[in-house]
């Protein structure tokens, strides 16, 4: 396997000239964002960006490793995203794709984990499907301000490879994928932030919730594991989940689209800039991520409690913010 730190400046510097290389041409081919009345952004902008994420972890996963399943599903996932970024396809057609791709995907999992009994392999292939295609939507509705994707994403990886390497996957190639799209999603906030040249889009956004939650599931030995790595994209979840409750408790369809979120009101509401919002974001995520790993040895229910604190005081903080500014 290729040592970590040629993976790290590979994968930071092809990803850097891809991206630029689209932000010239995406007008060209099709990968031009229109802002409506839903965007947080007033000019066209090339979107797309991230092609050149997906092209670095490719380009170093055939390289560097031998894990061509995972490999291959990726890049379906990445697939499917630029063909919503590129053509107008429809939430149900996209929903089939990303229930088989994350069927694959689980069926690779069940494959690598010893399960007792199949009564244990159905829960976890139906418990694996939903967080595989929820994370990768999940991943998408949250990339909607200049930066915050990209530098959750380096967060939530860099978190990933950490966590990995100290708790016997050091040789694992998903370490050496984690550590690509870290510096990756590097190369790429280059020009998404302060002021975005071009945006990560669908092909980036579903890759990245859907490797997130590929390598989350992978990489579990345990319930208590499963529940440190998920909690290193926790900003993510729960802003969603609370913006959720949010539109079903206010009777509004969960498949009409929205600018509900949190962040979006940071950003539209309260004018606060997009790059102050995707940072505290990100130290949020930090500051989360490695308190729980520091927690993990005191066992599963210190963990829970650390993340359940976390989320309550996210949600005082969004009826704080939601009730002064009347939203």
């Amino acid at each position: 396997m290729c040592i970590l730190p040629f993976v790290a400046i590979f994968s930071l510097f092809f990803t850097a000239a891809i991206v630029a290389l689209i932000s010239r041409s995406g007008s060209g081919i099709n990968l031009l964002d229109v802002p409506n009345h839903r965007s947080s952004h007033s000019v066209p902008t090339p979107r797309g960006g991230g092609i050149g994420i997906v092209l670095s972890f490719l380009t170093v996963g055939i390289v560097c490793t031998k894990a061509y399943a995972f490999l291959a599903i990726c890049a379906a996932a990445a697939w499917v995203g630029l063909l919503s970024d590129m053509s107008d396809i429809s939430s149900g057609i996209r929903l089939v794709l990303h229930l088989a791709l994350s069927s694959a995907m689980s069926l690779l999992a069940v494959n690598a984990i010893q399960l007792p009994g199949s009564a244990a392999v159905v829960v976890f292939f139906i418990l694996s499907m939903i967080f595989l295609t929820g994370s990768a939507n999940i991943y998408n509705f949250m990339d909607g301000i200049n930066g915050i994707a990209a530098i959750t994403a380096i967060t939530a990886f860099g978190l990933l490879a950490v966590f990995a390497a100290y708790n016997g996957y050091r040789d694992s190639p998903l370490v050496a994928l984690a550590v690509c799209i870290t510096f990756s999603s590097a190369g790429f906030l280059y020009f998404n932030m302060p002021k975005a040249k071009i945006f990560l889009g669908d092909v980036g956004a579903l890759f990245l919730g859907f490797a997130f939650a590929g390598m989350t599931i992978l990489l579990s030995k345990s319930i208590p594991d499963f529940i440190c790595m998920a909690s290193f994209l926790f900003t993510f979840y729960a802003d969603e989940v609370i913006t959720m409750y949010i539109r079903i408790k206010d009777g509004q369809s969960l498949f009409i689209p929205h600018r509900r979120h949190f962040y979006q009101i940071l950003a539209n509401e309260a004018g606060v800039p997009h790059w102050k919002i995707s940072c505290s974001y990100a130290a949020a995520q930090l500051f989360i991520g490695v308190s729980v790993l520091f927690m993990r040895p005191l066992g599963v229910w210190a963990v829970a409690g650390a993340l359940s604190f976390y989320f309550i005081a996210f949600v005082v903080m969004n009826i704080l913010v939601r009730r002064k500014l009347r939203v």
